[in-house]
């Protein structure tokens, strides 16, 4: 993505034009968006709401503020994964392609699914972890930056 904007930076100083770079580094930074949902979910790096959490003290409030937390990301990933498909299938019936690359406009699209299901089901799988007895101290189920280095 970066390249291909460069590329096309300093090729314009030598008034040359290369075909399709703005096209290459618009859909890769779509395809890093959503193809990172899933690595985000797993560090729980993404926004979420979960402020609140810090002030309360009680563990069992926590487990179930994170319970709701991530039953609510499930079912927003499953609906915007619905809807993401279907997008992906209107795109690939039409037969559309892209304008300088000529690629058809359903491939770079692949990714907007692709990572929505991932994160969904690591999502699933996140909630479902909450429900181990263990989980009470570590509601989401990741060890934090810090916690793993002080126990080196």
């Amino acid at each position: 993505m970066l390249f291909a904007s460069l590329a096309q930076v300093a090729s314009r100083e030598f008034s040359l034009g290369i075909v399709g770079a703005e096209e290459v580094a618009r859909y890769s930074m779509v395809a890093t968006v959503f193809l990172a949902i899933p690595v985000l979910t797993n560090n729980r790096s993404q926004i979420s709401v979960d402020a609140i959490s810090y002030f309360i003290k009680n563990d069992k409030a926590n487990l179930w503020l994170a319970r709701l937390i991530l039953f609510i990301e499930a079912i927003f990933l499953l609906i915007f994964s619905n809807y993401s498909y279907i997008h992906t299938t209107r795109l690939f019936s039409s037969g559309q392609s892209t304008v300088a690359l000529g690629m058809p406009l359903w491939v770079p699209s692949v990714a907007i699914p692709v990572g929505a299901v991932l994160g969904a089901i690591l999502t699933i799988f996140m909630f479902a972890s909450t429900f181990s007895p263990d989980a009470i101290k570590n509601p989401y189920g990741i060890t934090r930056r810090e916690e793993s280095e002080n126990q080196l």
